[in-house]
């Protein structure tokens, strides 16, 4: 049996109504030298069935006895993987038919980088493309972004396999796995985006992050409490809920203009941090800031004159209405960078 170069973890649960176009656009890849690993989790819809319809022989099919969720299930495709390069596709999303060449001509000439996504496309539960996303493309940006939140979008995400298999997704962090594994592999190796699109990710109101808010924002707290002890910033419990709920976009946490004022102080104060330790992309640190700063603060019904008049304003001046104009230009256009 001929070892392939790529294999592409898909688990699956409950999708029959998308499972044929994610299998679809797989079999469709101008880079056929791959095996697509589907690892069905106990589903009770006709996920299975359609599966099995497929007489491809790149195909390798397995299930779980009972459902064991993602992580676990993540785990086993990673497990039952034999290729150089493993590549993510979950069961409702679309891969574009250069996905995978164009992601291992990259890593095949750049032996320095151990992970590679891409930008990628926001399509709803018809397959219309609603929204593209633009996300850090250099290694220093990403680590970066990589402290307030996730800059892959999972699905277009390969790996060279051997760092994957030996630090597999963490249990315990299920709907948060890949930004945990991102981050901690980020300390030590180099990642990249393509700064093109070769993926479309589907929200369609079913998927685990929306259905699942309050959990996840539970799970980011013990990462956000992580990354800033990793920092080594000093911080007060007080100052760390301010923190976890501003970098998760919990703006509901923020009901009075007190703990505004506080977020700001902290805010200043990190950007002081991050700027003194002379490793980051500051630029990504004063988007991140004063674009969710503007947010928030626009979040309510009524309009805010924290808007303007706040620290971080007075600040960066200029800047900060460029960041105010892009958001005002994002949400018309449909193209939205990271912030």
């Amino acid at each position: 049996m001929c070892i392939p170069l790529v294999s592409v973890a898909m688990p699956v649960y409950n999708s029959e109504k998308y499972i044929r176009k994610a299998i679809d656009s797989m079999l469709t890849q101008t880079c056929s030298d791959f095996e697509l690993i589907i690892v069905n989790d106990g589903s009770s819809d006709r996920s299975k069935e359609i599966i099995l319809s497929y007489t491809d022989q790149r195909i390798r099919y397995l299930e779980n006895e009972k459902t064991l969720g993602i992580v676990k299930t993540r785990n086993r495709c990673v497990a039952n993987s034999t290729g150089k390069y493993i590549a993510v596709l979950d069961n409702d999303d679309i891969a574009l038919p250069f996905r995978l060449e164009e992601q291992v001509k990259f890593l095949e000439g750049n032996e320095e980088y151990a992970v590679c996504g891409s930008f990628y496309g926001i399509i709803d539960g018809e397959g219309k493309l609603i929204g593209k996303k633009i996300l850090p493309v250099t290694d220093k940006e990403i680590k970066t972004y990589l402290l307030f939140d996730n800059c892959f979008c999972n699905s277009s995400v390969m790996i060279r396999s051997k760092l994957l298999k030996e630090r597999l997704y963490a249990d315990g962090m299920d709907k948060i796995e890949d930004y945990y594994f991102l981050y901690t592999v980020s300390k030590f190796n180099k990642l990249t985006n393509l700064p093109v699109l070769t993926t479309y990710y589907r929200v369609h109101g079913e998927n685990v992050s929306i259905g699942s808010l309050d959990e996840m924002i539970f799970l980011r707290g013990k990462m956000d409490r992580m990354i800033l002890e990793d920092l080594g910033i000093l911080f007060s419990e007080a100052e760390f809920r301010l923190h976890t709920n501003f970098a998760t976009g919990n703006f509901r946490y923020f009901t009075t203009t007190r703990q505004k004022k506080q977020l700001e102080a902290w805010l200043l104060k990190l950007y002081q941090f991050l700027k003194s330790e002379r490793i980051y992309d500051m630029q990504i640190v004063k988007k991140v800031l004063i674009k969710r700063w503007i947010l928030l603060v626009s979040n309510g019904s009524k309009f805010s004159f924290l808007i303007i008049f706040n620290r971080l304003f007075y600040k960066f001046n200029m800047i900060y209405i460029c960041y105010f104009l892009e958001l005002v230009i994002e949400k018309f256009s449909g193209i939205k960078s990271v912030s």
